[in-house]
């Protein structure tokens, strides 16, 4: 089983300086009643039951990464962001194809059930999620779901 994005902590009261004065500097205000293991919980789904997570960048409000900054205390992000040994798989671009409309995307399981897309310009690295959702693969509206992490940017 795989979790796209991982969301906001329900503690952001901990997360660095940096996103604090982000969080706190906007309009309106961040609660969080259910983070992601609530969600999946509510859902009848245990955490220990998630073989993959896939974040589609590394900010604040997708990855819920614990706080350990230091090195630079006005940073948002954290040095220990990623967990590399054993845990973390970087995509390889040269196994990137494309698929209809997307020009670099990575068939993950290798069946064409789900692929991560390619999508730079919110950052380095971004990503989105195509899933099918039916077994003839009806294109796009009939057979997939389109998961964007923050799918419109400037």
């Amino acid at each position: 089983m795989l979790v796209f994005d991982l969301g906001t902590r329900k503690d952001w009261v901990k997360y660095t300086p940096g996103v604090i004065k982000l969080i706190t500097g906007r309009r309106y205000p961040v609660q969080v009643d259910l983070d992601v293991v609530d969600s999946l919980q509510k859902g009848g789904t245990s955490p220990t039951e998630i073989d993959y997570v896939c974040v589609s960048h590394c900010h604040w409000d997708h990855s819920l990464f614990k706080s350990g900054y230091p090195e630079d205390p006005t940073s948002h992000f954290t040095s220990g962001l990623f967990p590399l040994e054993g845990r973390t798989k970087f995509l390889n671009p040269t196994y990137w194809t494309p698929i209809g409309p997307f020009p670099r995307a990575l068939d993950f399981f290798g069946d064409g059930s789900l692929y991560v897309v390619d999508s730079p310009g919110h950052l380095v690295g971004h990503v989105k999620i195509l899933a099918r959702t039916s077994s003839d693969g009806g294109w796009i509206y009939l057979g997939w779901i389109y998961l964007g992490g923050d799918n419109a940017h400037h």
